[in-house]
Formats: structure tokens, C-alpha cells, sequence
């Protein structure tokens, strides 16, 4: 006689991506696929000094979305309404305090990585934000960084970067290091893309997919060090008039220069119980 004893093991996946070097963690879980962001709260993983609330409150807002294909590791996204930017556009931004906003450029003063998996479409403006703290027209003294891309031709996109520099204190004032990945990228596909900045060689350096695509030398002879001092919002889809269009997701913000092996690109797929349940481990037991 053949018996089955069926074990299921629950194992509660909490992959949250959080160390110790988290500046600020968005991976867009808690809303319902296809629902409106309009007037709710995206959290922070790292304990909500950063939530970010959806804007405008009414328009073109931003809306969860789902991601496909299995190399994407979670199912919900932002995705930003197309059409062409203009303030009622939606994006995601931050309401911290001064203080707070000066923590975070603080923090990545010495070194940081800015991480996300983006799909863009090529609707809009040419030029367009993926996640900034930068102002468009305010005071340089206020930006800190510009992480978007720019339209190269009809159907392919550069990652594009400004950095606010504050200049080496005698002749050199610094202003603003702009600079592009090296390969042209399709729009309408998922890329991971990452940039991280080390204060302590200068360099600068563009990700896609984990493989290296561009250094760029940012010498503190000329270019002194990333701006700190400023207190603009973190924001996600828009810079200014900069609205992006597409699906953002994994947006992840770290003190300290990451490698390809610690960016947000083989992330496992939260599993529920009742998938656990589901696809349990059977085993056969026969007894004679």
C-alpha cells in the first residue's frame, strides 16, 4: 500500500534589501495592481523618514502596475500615465523636513549607489527623471543629483547624469558634471540601471544590467565634491518640467559605491503561503 505524507514547509520571504548602508528603499508592494497612487503614501523601507506621496491630485498621477517576465522580480510598479509633460503629470516625491533632506545629500557626500529597474516609453520630453534631488532652475547650491535619461533618437534612450559640484575653493568653481552611459538602449524594455559615485578616487560610474558603461573622472582638482548642502525633495518620475514615462520599479539609494553582485538584480520573489501550500514537498512513502 502506497501512503503520501505531504510537508509543507511555510517560509515567510521578507526580502527587503535593507543594510545598514540604506539611504532610502522603494520596491512599490503595498499597493493593488492597475489602482490609482493618487493621495496614497509610498513607504520607505528604511523606517519612513522618506515616504513618498503621489502628485498631482488630479490629472495624469502615477498608478501601480504589473511587471512580467520572471527576471522581474516583483509584481507591482510605479507607473507614470504617458503624455506629454506638463504639471498635471504625475511623479512621486518626498515631504521631508530641511534637516532630513540635508541627511540624505549628506549621506552620499562620501560615496553613494542609485539603483532601479525603469521601462521607459518614448512619449514626452526628451529629457526625462528617473530619481533626483535636483531642481531644474533653482539654485545650484540646492541640487545634488540628476539620475534620467535622454532621447537619442526615435527609439533608443542614454542614461543621462548631472552631479552639483561645489568646486575646489580657489579657481575652480565646480557647477554641474553631466554625462551619459556609453551604449544607446531601447525603450519599451526593462533595464536594471545603476550609478555610483566614490568620493574617495573621484570617479563616477553608469551601470546597465550589472555590467559597467561608463567612468567618468570627476577630479577634485577641478570639480571639488558632491553638493551637500542642499535641502531639495527626492523625487521619482519628474524633475522640474523632466516628467519620465514608463514603468519604475526597485528604486534603492545607498552611502556607499555597491558592486554588481549587491544591486537589486536576482532579487527572489516574496512567496506566499498559499503558493507554499500549493507546490509542497510530497514525499512517497511506501510500506510493504
Amino acid at each position: 500500500m502506497a501512503r503520501f505524507l505531504c510537508l509543507c514547509v511555510i517560509v515567510v520571504s521578507c526580502v527587503m534589501q535593507v543594510s545598514a548602508d540604506t539611504i532610502a528603499y522603494y520596491n512599490f508592494e503595498q499597493g493593488t495592481i492597475g489602482s490609482s497612487m493618487q493621495g496614497s503614501v509610498t513607504s520607505d523601507n528604511t523606517g519612513g523618514i522618506y515616504d513618498l506621496s503621489a502628485y498631482p491630485t488630479s490629472g495624469n498621477y502615477a498608478q501601480f502596475g504589473s511587471a512580467s517576465g520572471p527576471q522581474y522580480p516583483y509584481t507591482n510598479q510605479i507607473s507614470v500615465q504617458s503624455g506629454i509633460a506638463s504639471s498635471s503629470d504625475g511623479y512621486l516625491s518626498t515631504t521631508a523636513s530641511a534637516a532630513d533632506l540635508t541627511a540624505m545629500t549628506q549621506a552620499m557626500a562620501g560615496s553613494f549607489t542609485i539603483e532601479a529597474w525603469i521601462k521607459p516609453t518614448r512619449e514626452g520630453t526628451d529629457l526625462q527623471s528617473i530619481a533626483s534631488v535636483y531642481d531644474f532652475g533653482g539654485p545650484l547650491a540646492s541640487n545634488t543629483l540628476f539620475f534620467g535619461l535622454s532621447a537619442r533618437n526615435p527609439d533608443q534612450y542614454a542614461l543621462y547624469i548631472e552631479m552639483s559640484m561645489t568646486g575646489n575653493g580657489s579657481s575652480n568653481l565646480g557647477g554641474v558634471a553631466a554625462f551619459n552611459n556609453n551604449t544607446f538602449l531601447n525603450y519599451g524594455v526593462w533595464h536594471h540601471v545603476a550609478l555610483t559615485w566614490d568620493a574617495s578616487t573621484n570617479y563616477a560610474q553608469i551601470f546597465v544590467d550589472g555590467g559597467p558603461q561608463g567612468t567618468f573622472d570627476l577630479a577634485a582638482s577641478w570639480w571639488g565634491s558632491l553638493n551637500a548642502s542642499g535641502n531639495t525633495q527626492f523625487t521619482i518620475g519628474r524633475s522640474a518640467s523632466y516628467q519620465y514615462t514608463g514603468n519604475i520599479d526597485e528604486v534603492r539609494l545607498s552611502s556607499d559605491v555597491l558592486n554588481a553582485d549587491q544591486f537589486l538584480l536576482n532579487v527572489p520573489e516574496p512567496i506566499s503561503a498559499l503558493s507554499l501550500l500549493a507546490g509542497g514537498l510530497v514525499l512517497r512513502l511506501r510500506r510493504k
